[in-house]
């Protein structure tokens, strides 16, 4: 084989190489800049999404310690009754 036998087929490929670099090219572009996109709308999202849980967190939080007021009124309550029954009955 002979260089002016291969010459033809270096050129065929070049030629196609070009376009197919440049296509590949454009798309690692494109998908960056989605991806930059998607980047720095994402730790927006996130941010609520934290903040939302903290809130549920608070919540949850006051519930929780007003359940255990309310529990300590009650028994407070029914030891004052209870006081308050014996109390009636010794006199």
């Amino acid at each position: 084989m002979d260089i002016k036998d291969i010459a033809p087929v270096i050129a065929l490929f070049a030629t196609l190489l070009i376009p197919i670099t440049v296509i590949l090219t454009r798309h690692q572009q494109k998908m960056t800049l989605l991806m930059h996109r998607d980047s720095l709308q994402q730790p927006q999202g996130n941010s609520e999404i934290l903040a939302v849980h903290y809130e549920v967190q608070q919540l949850k939080s006051m519930v929780s310690s007003l359940s255990m007021s309310v529990e300590t009124l009650r028994d407070e309550i029914r030891s004052n009754q209870s006081v308050q029954d014996r109390v009636k009955i010794q006199e």
